[in-house]
């Protein structure tokens, strides 16, 4: 084959060789499995890291806790009636793990759970989840209509912005197929500048 023919053919064939990897290198921020033996879904997204900045926590001072959205259902196709809220600290002696107290909130909307600790011995400050926040899937979808959201725990504030919560909103599209467009969400059609 010329050296002419080569070229063409590398230019018609390149794209076409690499068109599989680039949908390879997208990844979703939510898992759906199903459990056979259980006839059971769940539905999971990737941990959400939230970042404080503080001091004396070592060298960068920084506090670092990670949200999850979790559900799960029965059958193969089904839609969770509920929804769980996991918080872990990925930071030892941060000021959150001494509460058992939670409020989230948004600019319309607003929960409070109490007493939803999950650390099995409050003594141990450790890194782990510590806190697991049940609501029901409608809530969750008000939740998600927000621009960002605010989790308080005793006086220390975490905050969500929009885009932070897009995993969330991706887990809802999966859990309601054809029942949620998170285009439909207040900031999506608007400015997606973060809010909170």
């Amino acid at each position: 084959m010329s050296p002419f023919l080569q070229r063409w053919a590398l230019r018609l064939l390149l794209p076409a060789l690499l068109l599989p990897l680039a949908g390879c290198a997208a990844s979703s921020d939510v898992s759906t499995s199903y459990n056979a033996s259980e006839d059971q879904t769940l539905f999971e997204t990737d941990s959400i890291r939230i970042t404080r900045g503080g001091s004396g926590l070592g060298s960068s001072g920084e506090q670092v806790m990670y949200v999850k959205g979790q559900a799960e259902c029965q059958g193969k196709n089904c839609t969770p009636d509920s929804v769980r809220i996991l918080l872990s600290s990925a930071t030892r002696n941060v000021s959150w793990l001494d509460y058992d107290n939670v409020t989230i909130s948004t600019d319309s909307w607003s929960r409070t759970w109490n007493n939803v600790s999950t650390r099995e011995d409050p003594e141990l400050v450790g890194i782990g989840e510590f806190m697991r926040l049940a609501m029901p899937t409608a809530e969750f979808r008000q939740l998600l209509q927000s621009r960002g959201m605010s989790i308080q725990i005793g006086s220390t504030d975490i905050n969500l912005s929009f885009s932070q919560m897009r995993p969330l909103r991706e887990m809802m599209v999966a859990m309601t197929p054809g029942q949620y467009d998170s285009t439909d969400d207040v900031a999506n059609g608007e400015n997606e500048e973060d809010v909170v």
